[in-house]
């Protein structure tokens, strides 16, 4: 896949004298959607360390609309593309894109921020992807059909986050905006994610057929919501697996509830200390002997309000359900844990979760199959999910919040990250 590459640079480029290559940048994205010509693959990529300050929403009406059969990526850089820099994009009151009919758009490798509580920082369409972003102090965050949001963190956000599949994320209520109804909305698949909650709001919603949640941790302090919604009596929902849900412990807080919809596999998830166990009323084809839910005497996690999500010893030994034998083809299918400990890929002895990640993110099947537009040469950069097997040395460059690290190198750990970082 061989994309044109035009670059940005806010400080150093210039709109009026720059031809958008690397060494003569244009100042702005929206030069680059102005005053260019689409090819079907392209690339916008944007300086680290020189921020972008928009004074309004990205305009495609000259460009056009990339289609799912094309892309648009846009990408943070250093020196040169696809090194792993982090774009710095400040919204300044404005959307970064707000087009519900825009397809094909791919962002990766940027903080963007500073839409306010009032305006939605991004509207898509179908065959979007958001990779290794960094989203704060703003609004919703919609994307459509087709569409993945992986590897990044979600936080200070009025409003929720929709997509049709979301894998290995983290999204945390701010001190100043918090969720509202449910953080996450999946329509397909909410698999590996860290949801950190301190309001009333829903954890993950399930929000259409088929759609399915596994191996998600979502925490509550003092949560009156529910950590696993299935909001509609008439949704047939597959799979709601390995998930564990903690502190939804107020006045009508539940860990899960059905709704009265049907689901088709309800197994091995796990609570604790939540006012109710679930609300259950529908169909279940298959369950276990508690329907799905268990609940744990202890917390499963180490330091949740300090943001350590690390799986305790008693939540990691939770012994696989004999059901997972006949339906799963036993632990190699990676369902044997609770919680987003480990995503659904084949790990090689000795290696870290951000190759396996790697692994998943960077095949050519699963680009092919979501859009995903990540080169193979991609630097895996992971807010949500540390969990080693081997010594890991935490970098230097760590930005706006101080990383969770427990003292001994070689603990296994699962840590929320406040921005995305490199890693060596």
């Amino acid at each position: 896949m061989a994309f044109t590459h035009w670059y940005v640079a806010p400080t150093s480029g210039s709109d009026s004298t720059g031809d958008g290559s690397s060494g003569n940048p244009y100042a702005t994205i929206q030069k680059v959607l102005d005053t260019e010509t689409p090819t079907g693959e392209d690339q916008i990529n944007v300086k680290e360390g020189e921020t972008l300050t928009l004074t309004a929403a990205h305009d495609f009406t000259t460009w056009g609309n990339p289609g799912e059969a094309g892309a648009l990526l846009i990408r943070g850089y250093t020196s040169t593309a696809d090194d792993g820099g982090i774009a710095d994009i400040d919204c300044n009151g404005n959307a970064f894109i707000s087009d519900a009919a825009l397809d094909g758009i791919h962002i990766a490798d940027a903080e963007i921020y500073g839409s306010g509580s009032g305006v939605d920082i991004l509207l898509l369409d179908d065959g979007n992807s958001l990779y290794n972003c960094y989203f704060h102090d703003c609004k919703d965050i919609t994307l459509g059909s087709r569409t993945v949001i992986a590897l990044c963190y979600i936080t200070d956000c009025a409003g929720e986050v929709t997509c049709a599949e979301a894998h290995f994320n983290a999204l945390k209520d701010g001190s100043t905006h918090k969720f509202t109804t449910s953080a996450l909305i999946a329509s397909t698949m909410a698999r590996g994610n860290i949801l950190s909650l301190s309001s009333d709001t829903d954890g993950i919603e399930l929000g259409s057929d088929g759609a399915s949640a596994i191996g998600n941790t979502i925490w509550a302090n003092a949560g009156s919501g529910y950590g696993v919604i299935n909001s509609a009596s008439s949704r047939e929902v597959n799979h709601i697996i390995n998930n564990y849900v903690e502190g939804f412990s107020a006045l009508g807080g539940h860990a899960f509830t059905d709704a009265g919809g049907m689901t088709r596999l309800l197994l091995n998830n796990h609570y604790y200390n939540c006012l109710n166990v679930a609300s259950i009323t529908g169909i279940k084809v298959i369950s276990d002997a508690n329907n799905g839910w268990n609940s744990l005497g202890s917390s499963g996690l180490t330091d949740p309000a300090n943001d350590d999500f690390t799986p305790t010893s008693m939540l990691k030994d939770l012994a696989l359900p004999t059901q997972f034998n006949a339906n799963f083809g036993g632990p190699q299918n990676n369902y044997a844990y609770v919680g987003a400990v480990v995503p659904e890929v084949q790990t090689v002895a000795g290696d870290t979760i951000i190759n396996s990640v790697k692994r998943l993110f960077t095949s050519k099947q699963f680009i092919r199959q979501n859009r995903i537009f990540v080169p193979q040469t991609t630097k895996i950069v992971h807010p949500v999910i540390k969990r080693q097997r081997v010594s890991h040395t935490v970098p230097a460059r760590v930005r706006r919040k101080q990383i969770v690290v427990p003292p001994a190198a070689t603990v296994q750990q699962n840590t929320l990250i406040s921005r995305p970082r490199r890693v060596m």
